[in-house]
C-alpha cells in the first residue's frame, strides 16, 4: 500500500497468517471436545432413562393440558386466539426438532405417536414436518399480531370497565392534563392499523436489537403505564417552519400559508393547521368534527369560530388554556392537545395512539415508520420535501415553497448549534435515548438563513429538543446560554446575583377564587369591589405597574384555571359550576354508592378506592394542589405581591398531615417574598365575650371593624376577646399572617357596605406597603425552559417605625447576613 512501511505491511501479514491458524485450532479443539463428551458413559445412561421414562410423551400431554387449562380461562376471543396460535407453533417446533433436528429418539416419537393418548393435531403436525420445516420468521409474526390485537381488546375491556366508574386513568397517577377537566375522549377511535415496529421487524429478520435500542424503544414514558398503551404520538414545531414528525423526521418548510399539520383521515375528528407568514407561525388552529374552530394567535390571543375568546376557551369537545407558568395551548376531546410558549416559538404536539396509522399532514402518519412520513394526500410517498410540504396547503393560490438544500447537514455546526447541542450543553448526554441529529440539521439550516439570531434560533430549537425529552421523562435543561431572568430591574444572567429594593412601581396581585356555585355572589359582590379598591389605592401611591392574575381553583382537577382579565376583573368571564369544593370526582362518588350495596351484601370494599378516599378524607384533594400551584405564577421579584383568594363555603378541618405538607410548602416561600395573604370568605358569627361584632376583617394580631381605616394598636386588645370559629382555610391564612375578611358581616350590613369595600381594600394595600425590604436575589432556573428571580430578604423595615430588632439569620451565601425585624 502506498505510504505505508514496509515494516506496517509484513507484521499485518503475520497477523493474518497467525488469526487463520488460530482459527483452525479452536474449530478442532471444539470438535473434540464436542466427541468427547458425546462418547461419555454417562451420556448414553441418559439417553437410555429418557427412553425408559417416555418423557416427550409426558411433555407433550403436560403442554396439551396446560394449554387447555388456560384457554378456558381466557376473557375473549382475540387472547383465545393468540393462546391457539402460541400452542400450534411450540407444537410445531418440538416436532420439527423431533423429526428434523438432531434428536436422538426420533423412533421412539414415532411410537409416541401412534398412542392412542397422543392427539390427532399432533400426528397431523408431525406427518407435515417430515417434509416441511417451519418457517420461524412467519410465524413469530403471525404471533405478534394476534398479541397485539390480544392486547389492544384487553386495554379497551379495561378502559371500557373504568369508563363505567367514570374512572378515565388511574386516578392521582397521571401527570396534570386538561381532558381530565374538559372531559373524557368523546368518541375514542378503534385501534387499526399495521402491527409492524421497527425493532420487532429486526428481531423477525434475525438482526437482534442492541440493548441501547431496546431502552431506547421501551423506556418508559409515561408515569401512568395507561396512559402511554398505545404509545402516543409527539411531535414539535419550532418557529413554524421547524417541523418534526411523529416519528423523529425533520422538515424545513419556510411557507407563507395555511397548512394541515395533522388531520384524522379516518374518522375526521380533527385536523391541526398552522398558519405560517414567511415562514414564521401567525396561529395555530383545531378544527374538530362539529366545525368549532379555536385559533391561538402570535399574540397569545385565543378566538374562537373567528372571534375573539379570552381564555380559558371551553366549547363542545373543543377547549383552550392558558397555563400558570403563561404557555398558552389547545386541544379537543377526541384526543388532541398542543402546548406552546406565548407567541408559538415552541408547539408541542401530543395526539393519542389510537390514530396510529390514521393520520396525514405535515406531522407524518404516526405508523413508527419513519420512512412512510412525508405521505401526500393520496398515500403516496413524496420524492422531495418540497413537494410533501406544498401538497399540505389549503390553497392553491399560495406560492410553491423551495425547502433548504440537506448537503452540507452535519459537515460542520454553525457555532450557535454547537454550543447548544454538542461540549458542555446539558443536553448533550439525552441524545443517547433521544436523537439529536434533525434538531441539529434544523439548527444548521436556520442559523445559515438568519446568521444574526443565530443563538436565538438555536435556543429555540433547544427547547423544542428540551421538550420532547421532558415529556417522555428524560431530565432536560436548556443551556444557560439561553434562559435569562426578565423578571427584576433589568435582564439578568443565570446565575447572576442582585439586589432589589422594595417596594418600588411594581404590584403583582393573584385572586384565586373557588369556582363553586355558593363563591359567585361573594366574587361579584365583594372581591372585585375591593380589587378595584385596591387598584386605585396602589395607584394614588404612584404604583402604575399593576398586573393582575386570576386563577380558578376547582375541586375538578389539580391545578388552576388562569383566566384573560384586566386590571378589575371586569371582563373576567368565571364559569362556577362545582358544587361544592368538597365534590368527589365521578368514579369515587360511584364508588360509595356501590360499597353501601357492597355492605349489605357482605362483599368485601375495593381496596383501591378506600385509599384514595382515604386521601381526600386526609385533605389531600385537587382543591389544596391547586392552591400549592399559585407558586408558579410568575410574579415579578421587584413588585410588591398579594393573593387574594375568594372561598363560598366553610372549609373543614384538614388533617394534621395536610398541614404540614400545604404549611412546609407555602408559607417559608410567601414570607421570603413578602408575599402576603388576604381570604374573603363566610366566617361565621364573629363575637366579642359573646356578643355579636361588626368586624370587617382580623388576622392574628388585630382587628379592623366598621368605623376604622386602619388596624391601631387599640385593636390587639379586641383581638385577644374575639371569637372566630374554626375553619381551615382561614386558620392557613392567619398561620401565614394574613388578612381574613368577613363575607359574612358584609352581607349582614347591607347599609354599610360601602364602607367595608374601602375599609378592606386600604387594609390589604396598608398590608403590602407596610414594609421596606431590601433583598438579595439570584437567578436561577424555574423549569427547563425559563428562569426566575429567587430572592432572600436582608434587611427589612417597618414603615412609620423607628424601632427595630437585629436579628442573626443564616442564609445559603458564605457570609452571615443581618435582618432587621419589627419588634
Amino acid at each position: 500500500m502506498q505510504g505505508e512501511s514496509p515494516v506496517h505491511c509484513n507484521l499485518t501479514r503475520l497477523l493474518v497468517t497467525h488469526l487463520k491458524e488460530l482459527r483452525k485450532t479452536v474449530t478442532e479443539a471444539l470438535v473434540n471436545i464436542t466427541q468427547q463428551i458425546k462418547d461419555l458413559p454417562i451420556i448414553q445412561t441418559i439417553k437410555d432413562k429418557f427412553e425408559e421414562l417416555g418423557v416427550m410423551e409426558q411433555v407433550l400431554t403436560l403442554m396439551k393440558s396446560i394449554h387447555e387449562k388456560i384457554y378456558t380461562i381466557l376473557p375473549n376471543a382475540e387472547t383465545k386466539q393468540f393462546a391457539g396460535a402460541m400452542y400450534e407453533y411450540v407444537q410445531k417446533s418440538a416436532a420439527e426438532y423431533i423429526f428434523l433436528g438432531d434428536f436422538p429418539f426420533r423412533a421412539d416419537f414415532d411410537a409416541i405417536v401412534r398412542l392412542e393418548k397422543a392427539s390427532e393435531s399432533i400426528e397431523r403436525i408431525s406427518q407435515k414436518l417430515r417434509q416441511v420445516k417451519v418457517d420461524d420468521a412467519a410465524e413469530l409474526r403471525v404471533i405478534f399480531e394476534k398479541l397485539a390485537a390480544a392486547v389492544t381488546s384487553l386495554l379497551q375491556g379495561a378502559r371500557q370497565k373504568l369508563g363505567e366508574i367514570g374512572m378515565p386513568s388511574l386516578y392521582g397517577l397521571a401527570m396534570p392534563q386538561l381532558t381530565d377537566f374538559f372531559g373524557n375522549f368523546g368518541s375514542t377511535p378503534s385501534f387499526e392499523g399495521s402491527s409492524s415496529f421497527s425493532l420487532i421487524n429486526q428481531a423477525l429478520s434475525g438482526e437482534l436489537p442492541s440493548a441501547l435500542d431496546l431502552i431506547k424503544a421501551y423506556r418508559p414514558r409515561y408515569i401512568n403505564p395507561l396512559d402511554e398503551v398505545p404509545n402516543k404520538l409527539r411531535a414539535v414545531v419550532v418557529n413554524g417552519q421547524h417541523i418534526f414528525t411523529f416519528d423523529g423526521r425533520h422538515l424545513t418548510f419556510p411557507g407563507s400559508c395555511r397548512y394541515v399539520l395533522a388531520h384524522d383521515y379516518v374518522d375526521q375528528n380533527f385536523t391541526l393547521l398552522i398558519q405560517l407568514q414567511n415562514g414564521l407561525p401567525k396561529a395555530l388552529v383545531l378544527e374538530d368534527k362539529t366545525g368549532s374552530v379555536v385559533e391561538l394567535k402570535e399574540n397569545g390571543q385565543v378566538a374562537l369560530n373567528g372571534v375573539n375568546h379570552g381564555f380559558p376557551v371551553m366549547e363542545k369537545d373543543l377547549f383552550a388554556f392558558r397555563e400558570t407558568n403563561g404557555r398558552i395551548g389547545l386541544g379537543t376531546s377526541y384526543g388532541l392537545i398542543a402546548r406552546c410558549t406565548s407567541r408559538l416559538t415552541v408547539c408541542y404536539i401530543e395526539v393519542s395512539g389510537y390514530y396510529f396509522n390514521k393520520l396525514r399532514g405535515l406531522l407524518g402518519d404516526g405508523n413508527n415508520e419513519p420512512y412512510t412520513d412525508f405521505k401526500l394526500p393520496s398515500g403516496r410517498v413524496a420524492t422531495s420535501e418540497a413537494e410533501f410540504g406544498n401538497s399540505y396547503r389549503l390553497a392553491a393560490s399560495c406560492p410553491q415553497v423551495r425547502t433548504p438544500d440537506h448537503s452540507h447537514h452535519l459537515s460542520s455546526l454553525p457555532a450557535a448549534c454547537e454550543q447548544v447541542f454538542s461540549g458542555q450543553s446539558p443536553l448533550r448526554p439525552l441524545s443517547l435515548l433521544l436523537d439529536v441529529d434533525p434538531f441539529k440539521q434544523a439548527c444548521t439550516h436556520a442559523c445559515t438563513a438568519n446568521p444574526g439570531k443565530a443563538l436565538q434560533e438555536a435556543c429555540d430549537l433547544a427547547r423544542g429538543y428540551a421538550a420532547l425529552a421532558v415529556t417522555g421523562l428524560l431530565p432536560a435543561v436548556v443551556p444557560p446560554a439561553c434562559v435569562q431572568c426578565n423578571d427584576a430591574d433589568k435582564p439578568r444572567k443565570l446565575g447572576e446575583e442582585y439586589t432589589l429594593e422594595l417596594p418600588a412601581k411594581q404590584a403583582d396581585i393573584i385572586v384565586a377564587v373557588e369556582t363553586t356555585m355558593e363563591t359567585e355572589r361573594i366574587f361579584k359582590n365583594i372581591a372585585v369591589p375591593v380589587l378595584s379598591q385596591v387598584v386605585d389605592s396602589l395607584k394614588s401611591k404612584r404604583i402604575n405597574d399593576i398586573k393582575v392574575h386570576l386563577v380558578g381553583i376547582t375541586s375538578k382537577m389539580p391545578y388552576p384555571i388562569v383566566y384573560d382579565t384586566d386590571q378589575k376583573l371586569k371582563t373576567a368571564k368565571v364559569k362556577f359550576e362545582d358544587p361544592s369544593r368538597y365534590s368527589y370526582p365521578k368514579f369515587l362518588r360511584e364508588h360509595k354508592r356501590q360499597r353501601r350495596y357492597a355492605q349489605q351484601a357482605a362483599e368485601a370494599p375495593r381496596p383501591a378506592f378506600d385509599v384514595i378516599e382515604f386521601l381526600s378524607h386526609l385533605g389531600i384533594d385537587n382543591v389544596i394542589a391547586g392552591y400549592m400551584s399559585l407558586l408558579e405564577i410568575p410574579v415579578r421579584a421587584g413588585a410588591v405581591k398579594t393573593t387574594i383568594s375568594v372561598v363560598g363555603e366553610k372549609c373543614r378541618k384538614r388533617s394534621f398531615l395536610a398541614d404540614v405538607i400545604l404549611g412546609v410548602a407555602t408559607v417559608p416561600m410567601f414570607k421570603a417574598q413578602d408575599h402576603t395573604q388576604n381570604i374573603i370568605a363566610p366566617v361565621g358569627d364573629l363575637k366579642f365575650d359573646g356578643r355579636e361584632s361588626t368586624v370587617i376583617a382580623y388576622d392574628s394580631h388585630s382587628v379592623l371593624v366598621y368605623g376604622d381605616k386602619t388596624r391601631g394598636k387599640d385593636t390587639q386588645e379586641l383581638r385577644r376577646k374575639l371569637f372566630n370559629p374554626p375553619d381551615s382555610c382561614t386558620d392557613y391564612t392567619e398561620l401565614n399572617d394574613g388578612l381574613v375578611i368577613s363575607a359574612t358581616n358584609f352581607e349582614r350590613n347591607a347599609a354599610q357596605q360601602k364602607e367595608f369595600v374601602q375599609a378592606a381594600g386600604l387594609a390589604i394595600v396598608d398590608r403590602m406597603l407596610s414594609q421596606r425590604r431590601t433583598q438579595s436575589c439570584i437567578c436561577a432556573y424555574a423549569d427547563p425552559f425559563s428562569a426566575r428571580s429567587f430572592c432572600v430578604p436582608t434587611s427589612v423595615k417597618q414603615v412609620g417605625q423607628a424601632a427595630q430588632e437585629k436579628i442573626e439569620v443564616q442564609t445559603d451565601q458564605p457570609r452571615r447576613r443581618t435582618v432587621m425585624f419589627q419588634t
